[in-house]
């Protein structure tokens, strides 16, 4: 906040909630406001996300085998992931695409995926909506059932998923 004052003219710059605004005003009574209104909201720290810190990734879903060029759509939680990004398997049976979810406050998750991140609303369960070459398979993981998930691809162009409390092994 920067004040400014002359002999008739008061003018300050206020920062609230990450906004700004200049005031400039010549009458004592509205200088006598705006000092009030600064005092009770300007030093208000607004909630900023990347200070908060995420616990440690609870749930793990990895696109894993039989992926060659296919299309994939991703939501989690009714959330946006990714939208047509194209997958293929390795040899050794996984595609390098893996979402990380954990919670990140009351009511939110924090999804990593391709050094991005978003946030959803957290749930006893989590849901995943994969559209595979635009055919639609809903997941539902229940976090108890263990850490890492699985996606794979079937035959027909559905998936299928594995949920398991040990880290998958490749070979």
């Amino acid at each position: 906040m920067n004040f400014c004052v002359t002999d008739s003219i008061f003018a300050a710059v206020v920062s609230v909630k990450d906004r700004q605004a200049l005031i400039i005003t010549t009458d004592m009574k509205k200088v006598s406001i705006v000092v009030i209104l600064i005092i009770c909201f300007g030093f208000q720290r607004p909630v900023v996300y990347a200070q908060q810190k995420a616990t440690p990734i609870f749930i793990d879903v990895m696109f894993q085998d039989y992926f060659k060029n296919d299309t994939v759509d991703l939501k989690v939680n009714n959330v946006s992931i990714v939208n047509r990004i194209v997958l293929n398997s390795n040899a050794a049976g996984f595609t390098m695409f893996d979402v990380g979810i954990s919670k990140w406050n009351a009511g939110l998750f924090k999804i990593d995926f391709l050094d991005k991140y978003k946030y959803c609303h957290s749930s006893d369960k989590i849901k995943l909506v994969v559209k595979l070459n635009n055919k639609i398979t809903l997941i539902t993981i229940d976090r108890r059932k263990g850490k890492y998930v699985g996606i794979n691809k079937n035959d027909d162009n559905t998936v299928y998923f594995r949920q398991q409390k040990d880290p998958f092994m490749y070979d």
